[in-house]
């Protein structure tokens, strides 16, 4: 059997040497407290390998730690050191990408009616996810040339709410472009002509002339219509007045005794040319003796 010594403090290492019979079976601690943390393993040490290289970084970005590790060549009597050791390390690649500015929009396609623009990437990384094109809608110009208006047409009706259009030609620079073409007719309200005339209140009947015996009265068109076909003018029969001077009846005279009858008269005298009453009246019978 072997005897090892342990000191604490200011023991004289060689007196515990001479007790251990050996410097190889000898510890010596500063104090008690590291009688906890001190390898006190003794006898045969441990023998263990080179290190091996350290290994790949355990991140593919940003900060990681790499490893590296031996082997127990000879277990001996003792306590083994660490067989892994680590450090810390960085990825190859950045974690985030870094891209270039915005290159100008493209014009405007004719086709898709949309505009692109890109970027580059400039320091790659392990995901890029920052998009590199951008697509927005637009509005096309010159992909359809058109030609000039015509005059409006005539309206489509002849009275009242109509309407009237116009047209134009379209040249597309192709056929996809067609759809993005404007209107080649347009159209807008027109008004004719109202379909009903609208006419005046009637004027005052006229006096009622001696020659016709018939009174007149009149409208007019205030609003005229292609078939206006409302009367402006009325006309109805009347009795005249003042048109014929009449005296008074005078007797009636002798008895004509061929005709058997008796005569009377008045005086008779026309205004204007008027149709009078007669000047003679004729009473028969009640003066012949047969």
């Amino acid at each position: 059997w072997k005897i090892y010594a342990i000191g604490v403090g200011a023991a004289a290492p060689t007196e515990l040497q001479a007790i251990a019979s050996s410097p190889d079976r000898v510890r010596t601690l500063r104090n008690f407290n590291q009688l906890d943390s001190a390898d006190l393993s003794l006898g045969c040490p441990c023998k263990v390998s080179e290190w091996s290289k350290w290994g790949e970084c355990s991140v593919t970005c940003g900060d990681g730690k790499s490893e590296r590790s031996r082997t127990v060549l000879e277990k001996g009597d003792g306590k083994c050191p660490p067989l892994t050791e680590q450090n810390l390390c960085t990825g190859k690649l950045p974690c985030e990408c870094t891209v270039s500015e915005w290159e100008a929009w493209d014009e405007c396609s004719c086709v898709t009616s949309a505009k692109t623009r890109t970027r580059k990437v400039l320091v790659p990384s392990t995901n890029c996810n920052k998009e590199l094109k951008e697509v927005e809608e637009c509005q096309p110009d010159g992909c359809c040339p058109t030609g000039t208006w015509t005059d409006w047409s005539q309206c489509s009706v002849s009275c009242g709410d109509g309407t009237h259009e116009r047209t134009r030609t379209l040249r597309p620079k192709s056929e996809k472009a067609r759809p993005l073409c404007p209107a080649s007719k347009e159209s807008e309200p027109c008004t004719g002509p109202p379909c009903e005339c609208e006419l005046s209140e009637w004027k005052p009947w006229s006096g009622c002339p001696c020659t016709t015996s018939i009174k007149t009265r009149v409208r007019s068109i205030t609003k005229a219509s292609p078939n206006c076909d409302k009367r402006t003018s009325q006309l109805q029969e009347c009795t005249p007045t003042g048109c014929c001077e009449i005296g008074e009846w005078g007797e009636f005279g002798p008895c004509d005794m061929r005709k058997c009858h008796v005569v009377r008269t008045r005086t008779v005298k026309a205004v204007a040319s008027a149709s009078c009453p007669p000047s003679q009246e004729t009473k028969s019978g009640g003066c012949c003796p047969f």
